[in-house]
């Protein structure tokens, strides 16, 4: 098995041959399988935590506006640097106009003055490099979303979003603080 600082720069460079409109087409497929996968739920998810995406990344804005339009609460993570954690807080239907860009990471965060989340997320989507057939993911590095899933009150259902140049044939080595998501939606199956 390769290491994960590999397997990171393996991936990063495989998504990056996506071209711009593959990944806008293949980002437009996903969320509407998102959507109808929420749609069909009948356990009652109220409370969804989303990521603002990076170009590369599978992009989350639809998701994000249609979630609102149906009446969920929707939460965008800040993090914090000091002890590499998240803190997930509330958007509304005015989000572009509630973030701002962390100058340290280098990506978009809701402003510190949004409200916090009270209690546990129902559903958590995640950005992730790569993943494999048991649901193994290995993110960005910093171990963010490990170290917050880990202490989590209740754990969320933890979904995936990725392309699926992303997915791995062979097995990804976990370690026991390694999250294990439940779904990855890809624009050519939902791996479960």
């Amino acid at each position: 098995m390769e290491n994960k600082a590999s397997l990171r720069q393996q991936y990063k460079k495989l998504r990056a041959t996506l071209s711009s409109a593959e990944r806008e087409q293949a980002s437009q497929t996903i969320t509407n399988e998102v959507i109808g996968w929420l749609q069909e739920q009948v356990t009652s998810y109220k409370q969804l935590g989303f990521y603002l995406n990076k170009s590369e990344e599978v992009a989350t804005a639809k998701l994000i506006d249609w979630a609102l339009a149906n009446n969920y609460e929707v939460f965008l993570p800040i993090s914090n640097v000091e002890n590499k954690n998240l803190t997930f807080l509330k958007v509304t239907a005015k989000w572009r106009e509630e973030i701002t860009e962390n100058p340290v990471l280098k990506i978009w965060e809701p402003k510190p003055t949004n409200l916090k989340l009270k209690g546990s997320l129902d559903v958590i989507f995640m950005p992730l490099l790569v993943f494999d057939q048991k649901l193994n993911r290995i993110g960005w590095g910093k171990g963010y979303y490990d170290f917050y899933l880990s202490f989590a009150e209740k754990q969320p259902l933890k979904v995936g979003l990725a392309f699926q140049k992303q997915f791995s044939a062979l097995p990804i080595k976990s370690e026991p603080h390694d999250q294990k998501l439940n779904l990855v939606f890809t624009e050519k199956a939902v791996y479960c």
